[in-house]
């Protein structure tokens, strides 16, 4: 059975793209100036993978939507310094609890994993260097909030 559902996420993750909204051009290119105001903090979610493109995986920041992540997309939004929670759904909620400072850019690499029967989200926080090099092989997607 878990070989079963091994091999359907296999075929689905190269059968084809899961397709959002995505921003428009001038939106990511400003995105990817990667300035932040110094009283405000930017939050970058990305997957610059292939692994899972056909999933759509949601993300939520302080219990509101912020979109759905696909392959190769990232979202971003600003947010006041502080503690937040950030999850993503899959076959499971992985949770992500962080505090951002005034100025600051974090960078949260999002993963596609294998799972029982659909996929997993996992997430971690890169430095600013890796987060930034993700960022900018992928495409932002229109924010939902």
């Amino acid at each position: 059975m878990r070989a079963l559902a091994a091999t359907t996420l296999l075929c689905l993750s190269l059968i084809g793209c899961a397709s959002v909204p995505m921003a428009d051009k001038q939106a990511d290119a400003e995105a990817k100036k990667f300035a932040t105001a110094q009283d405000m903090s930017r939050i970058y979610i990305y997957r610059n993978e292939y692994f899972g493109a056909a999933i759509k995986m949601p993300v939520v920041l302080d219990g509101n939507i912020l979109g759905k992540t696909v392959a190769h997309s990232y979202l971003y939004t600003e947010v006041v310094p502080g503690p937040h929670v950030i999850a993503a759904d899959g076959e499971n909620t992985e949770m992500l609890k962080l505090t951002t400072k005034a100025g600051e850019n974090v960078f949260i690499h999002q993963q596609v994993q294998m799972g029982f029967v659909s996929g997993r989200s996992g997430m971690k926080v890169v430095d600013a260097a890796e987060g930034k090099a993700g960022v900018l092989e992928c495409e932002m997607i229109e924010p939902q909030y």
